[in-house]
């Protein structure tokens, strides 16, 4: 759509046809604030009516769609049944925004990819399906492909290709390039997912006596269950289906034999009893699939002709939900690059900088994930851990919010002089933790680190693992993000977001 608008012919080839079952769901305000920026700044209306729930609810009603109040966390014990503990300590829970107007999306991919294919049509994009590339070429300034749809044969040249044909994608298999490296301390894993009706409510495990007092509806959430070894995602949408999927170590993989699907499936919840009543009644939607390595990324992702998109150009783990952000910095930079594609030089300038950029923000993903997945089995660190994350994050959106680019020039503020190195000493801090006391030490360390960003009441360790959206953390914090309170009043207003509430 945005070379469209850009006075570009486009020609759109899928090997698969829509509707179809796809995961990578869950959206983050990140996501939404990034989609935003691009659909303003390419005129692209359709796709900003995508960016909040309330939006999409009245824009697209028979588009279906799931409700993103935050991230839930649930550690589980095998052979046990879930146990909240003394100050919420078998769960987190950490909203994203403060209603469901303003609520974040789950993304049912098999309706949301063909509306998107609908519009980039009604935009002018040529879209053939059900068509397999062949063979790419690249002779001197043009490209061929051969592609072959029905038994029909021909060619297609253009001046750019883009490779957003998902993990390992297209152009690396037939450019032949070189395999990449694993990221750095991400564990050797497997997957297993698909969709499911009739899947139980965490809510049944929140305490009768608190239901008052929740941040969000737990399940109105990016649902993660974790336990020793790996960690399970449950994501709804308002149709009723459930998209889960597990994200699991290669030793207990092997160990139920993951790559035979629903018995497998059977045999990994029957371990944890209250995820096995969540699944009691529970079917699949559709075939169960495998991922016998999920974590891969490419050395080249660009060349003079041609770039990858970040997700056809690495994956780590869906934890935390960070692809989409990365794939949307991504198509950022990808816009830049069409808007000068008719300037060599500056062509080439930008692409370098789009291979060095994302490499660098996949690498910021992989150290958070790496450090998180390693202590699975230790709540009490893996929620401190996580509050690095949220920091970060809940800073940038609200910077980004109030215009204030300057504050928020990196992913996860990264490259931020005073806050990368510390966040990073953490994340390798937690590789090699060995003791009680090293393990308490770096989770006092956590907590002083995020103070100087912290705008969303993360650093208050009396909210016992709750933690709701509160205008009042905004406008005590306005300093942090260099703002007047009445700067704060005036986007809280501008977004919708509710003014009075504490």
């Amino acid at each position: 759509m945005i070379a469209r608008q850009l006075g570009l012919s486009v020609i759109m080839l899928e090997k698969d046809r829509h509707p179809r079952f796809v995961i990578g769901e869950s959206t983050t305000p990140l996501t939404d604030l990034y989609l935003e920026e691009l659909t303003d700044k390419y005129g692209l209306k359709e796709v900003h009516n995508l960016t909040k729930y309330g939006r999409w609810k009245r824009s697209y009603p028979d588009v279906n769609v799931g409700l993103k109040r935050g991230f839930s966390f649930f550690h589980h014990e095998a052979g046990k049944p879930f146990q909240d503990g003394e100050k919420h300590r078998n769960q987190l829970l950490v909203a994203a925004n403060p209603n469901s107007e303003l609520g974040d999306t789950q993304w049912y991919r098999p309706e949301f990819d063909q509306l998107l294919v609908k519009i980039a049509e009604d935009y002018g994009v040529e879209y053939h399906d059900q068509t397999e590339v062949k063979n790419v070429r690249f002779i001197n300034n043009d490209i061929e492909m051969a592609i072959e749809k029905a038994g029909v044969k021909k060619n297609v040249n253009a001046g750019f290709l883009i490779d957003a044909s998902g993990p390992n994608g297209f152009l690396h298999h037939n450019l032949d390039l070189p395999g990449g490296n694993k990221f750095p301390n991400i564990p050797d894993r497997e997957s297993l997912f698909t969709h499911f009706k009739n899947v139980g409510m965490t809510m049944d495990w929140i305490n009768p006596d608190e239901k008052d007092n929740l941040p969000y509806h737990p399940d109105h959430a990016a649902i993660h269950l974790l336990f020793d070894g790996g960690w399970i995602w449950l994501l709804r949408f308002d149709n009723g289906i459930v998209s889960a999927g597990v994200s699991l170590d290669k030793k207990i993989a092997r160990e139920i034999k993951l790559e035979e699907g629903k018995s497998a499936w059977s045999r990994l919840i029957s371990r944890f009893p209250s995820i096995d009543d969540l699944f009691k009644e529970a079917e699949a939607v559709y075939p169960f699939q495998h991922m016998p390595s999920m974590s891969y990324r490419c050395d080249k992702i660009s060349g003079k002709k041609w770039v990858m998109l970040p997700a056809a150009s690495a994956f780590i783990d869906p934890m935390m939900s960070t692809g989409f952000p990365l794939n949307l910095r991504g198509i950022m930079r990808i816009g830049k690059i069409l808007e000068h594609i008719k300037e060599p030089a500056k062509r080439e300038e930008l692409l370098n900088s789009y291979s060095v950029e994302t490499k660098k923000e996949q690498q910021v993903g992989a150290r958070m994930i790496a450090a998180l997945l390693r202590h699975l089995d230790d709540f009490e660190l893996f929620s401190a851990l996580s509050m690095l994350y949220f920091a970060a994050a809940s800073y940038s959106e609200s910077a980004i919010r109030l215009k204030k680019p300057e504050l928020v020039s990196s992913f996860l503020l990264d490259e931020n002089p005073e806050i990368g190195p510390v966040f990073r000493q953490c994340y390798q801090k937690a590789l090699t933790i060995n003791t009680e006391k090293e393990k308490k030490s770096l989770i006092d360390e956590i907590y002083r680190s995020i103070q100087s960003i912290d705008v969303a009441g993360l650093s208050d360790t009396q909210r016992n693992h709750w933690y709701p959206v509160k205008a009042k953390d905004l406008l005590e914090n306005a300093g942090k993000l260099n703002a007047t309170k009445n700067e704060i009043i005036d986007y809280m207003k501008r977004t919708g977001f509710p003014v009075g509430s504490d």
